[in-house]
């Protein structure tokens, strides 16, 4: 169990390297990757990215009284910006441990290789 969790990281940890392999701006795969790792780990409503100026955008949900916010509700939920140096350094801060982690992540691996094989289709 242990090993698979350890590969699963790893892999995670490569596909980390290789999308903060950019310029100016990553790939439309790899932003959709960027926001959808930010977005589990920061347990955020919705995540954007400005790569020029280094800020990730964050809202997380805050109930402004005793009754739960509703799903898409953006109205009760704050906004954190949250400045970066190093994006592959904050995008492997948020790989951690466990077994929810785990399944999230073969997600996201499986959601990029889906990703890549419809490009190959596109582009033959």
């Amino acid at each position: 169990m242990e090993e698979r969790e350890d590969k699963i990281r790893k892999e995670i940890q490569k596909l980390i390297k290789e999308s903060c392999a950019f310029d100016k701006v990553p790939s439309l795969e790899f932003q959709k990757f960027h926001r959808a790792l930010l977005r589990f780990s920061f347990d955020a409503l919705s995540v954007e990215l400005n790569y020029e100026d280094k800020i990730i955008s964050v809202r997380n949900s805050k109930p402004s009284n005793s009754k739960s916010l509703e799903i898409g509700d953006f109205e009760g939920a704050i906004l954190q910006n949250v400045n970066y140096t190093d994006l592959e350094e904050t995008l492997s801060g948020c790989v951690s441990v466990g077994a929810y982690n785990e399944c999230f992540f073969r997600h996201l691996l499986n959601d990029l290789d889906r990703l890549r094989d419809d490009e190959e289709i596109k582009i033959a």
